[in-house]
């Protein structure tokens, strides 16, 4: 897993599967003016809390299994470091269970 703040203040994780599959998952800006009015504010909220009580986007890169829940978007590939070929992407992360 590695961490990136992005210019909009989303913190963009690149994970890994088994595999050696990349995709990106997002945990978004958690200012209402950001997310607007969500049902899952106290989720993004949570997850930002834990991320940078991790220090998770300080680092290069951390070697963690992870399990992830977010909300499965397909984004335009631009370039974007770590994107699936396909676009996919978790944007917003809900829930993220270090389990290590």
């Amino acid at each position: 897993m590695r961490g990136l703040v992005e210019s909009d203040g989303d913190y963009h994780l690149v994970i890994q599967g088994k595999s050696g599959a990349t995709m990106v998952a997002e945990s978004p800006a958690p200012s209402r003016a950001h997310v607007g009015d969500t049902p899952w504010y106290k989720e993004i909220l949570a997850v930002r809390q834990q991320l940078e009580a991790r220090a998770v986007v300080s680092r290069q890169s951390e070697s963690v299994p992870i399990r992830i829940t977010g909300v499965g978007f397909f984004d335009i590939v631009h370039g974007q470091t770590g994107m699936a070929p396909s676009g996919l992407n978790l944007h917003p992360i809900l829930k993220v269970d270090f389990l290590q």
